[in-house]
């Protein structure tokens, strides 16, 4: 099974108004789990949230083979391509580069040993990371050449 997983606090609750709704929609059409956290459950920087909450998703859910996160300010919008068009099951995490960098708000995260290590690795990086602009995203960037055989950027 696959899943897609959002995140959002009150703050940007119009925001995710919107792009849940096709989020939803794909979800449905494709017959994915949707799941969307709205606190700050696990960590008061957003983007350690997202991966706590990741990880807690694949406990609850071992049933999730790939999960599409995808923060709010993003949406799906090509809604004819599946899940399985875009994983590469040689990796176990998959992210976008954009024009500043690699760009964590959407990924696609494997439920396997390599993957779930990969973000228990994220999580555990938080306390030398708070302070850092980029948080999450900057675990990721430093630990890129030490990880080629499980991160594909894409």
């Amino acid at each position: 099974m696959h899943a897609v997983a959002s995140i959002n606090t009150d703050n940007y609750q119009d925001l995710a108004d919107l792009t849940d709704q096709p989020k939803q929609e794909y979800c449905d059409r494709y017959g994915y789990k949707f799941f969307v956290l709205k606190e700050t459950r696990y960590s008061p920087i957003m983007g350690f949230n997202k991966i706590h909450y990741v990880a807690d998703l694949f406990k609850q859910h071992p049933e999730i083979e790939w999960l599409l996160f995808s923060e709010c300010d993003a949406t799906i919008t090509n809604l004819t391509i599946p899940i399985d068009d875009k994983i590469d099951n040689d990796y176990h995490f998959i992210l976008p580069v954009d024009r500043l960098n690699i760009n964590s708000g959407n990924f696609l995260v494997r439920n396997s040993e390599q993957g779930r290590a990969y973000l228990q690795m994220i999580i555990d990086s938080e306390p030398r990371y708070v302070d850092v602009e980029w948080a999450e995203q900057q675990v990721i960037i430093d630990t890129l050449e030490d990880n080629t055989d499980i991160v594909k950027l894409v």
